[in-house]
């Protein structure tokens, strides 16, 4: 950020797999050796946590620091996981933001802004219609706030119908602004590391 604010967010909600799911936010200035006051920042009355997938969110900073944080969410009328986006400017925490990333067993979160401040997105079990084999998705949100539409990264080797595990989906951008996105296929085995641009 500023070269010596480290932000910092840490999912938070109760076992019982009832209740709001919520994030709490600070920032540690090394300078000073000082905590920010810690923000409890709750998601929606209508989401409550899944308990099984971890990490849970993921945070990025854009051009003037401010902190945007990707945040897996379950909802109670539904059973899909979705992949909601929070963002904090001039000390307020906006709106959750559907990103279209959502499914019944997501997990891994990543998130960053590129040099033009637009915040790219990626988890595994990312299919939007919540049914089938659990796969890496990609999303990104533009300056104005609107999202494209959900991309699949494709899953290679795997036989059509099978069931399909991938995990630790991470993500990077090159010199050239490519977005690399690698996701860890647990199964069908072998387990293997899959890249895609």
């Amino acid at each position: 950020s500023d070269g010596h604010t480290v932000h910092v967010a840490v999912y938070v909600a109760a076992q019982t797999l009832t209740g709001t799911a919520k994030f709490i936010y600070s920032t540690f200035d090394m300078a000073t050796e000082l905590w920010g006051t810690p923000e409890g920042v709750e998601l929606l009355d209508t989401t409550v946590y899944s308990g099984y997938q971890s990490p849970q969110l993921s945070l990025s900073l854009d051009s003037a620091n401010n902190p945007f944080v990707a945040i897996l969410a379950k909802s109670n009328a539904t059973n899909l996981q979705a992949l909601y986006v929070l963002k904090r400017s001039a000390g307020v925490w906006g709106s959750p933001e559907l990103t279209g990333l959502a499914n019944t067993s997501p997990g891994n979160p990543t998130a960053f802004h590129d040099a033009s401040d637009v915040l790219h997105l990626a988890m595994n079990g990312a299919i939007s219609a919540g049914i089938g084999a659990a796969l890496t998705g990609y999303t990104q949100r533009a300056i104005d706030g609107t999202y494209l539409p959900v991309e699949i990264i494709d899953v290679v080797g795997v036989p059509p119908g099978s069931n399909v595990v991938t995990a630790g989906a991470s993500m990077d951008i090159d010199a050239d602004g490519v977005i690399h996105v690698v996701g860890w296929r647990q199964t069908p085995t072998p387990a293997v590391i899959q890249h895609a641009y």
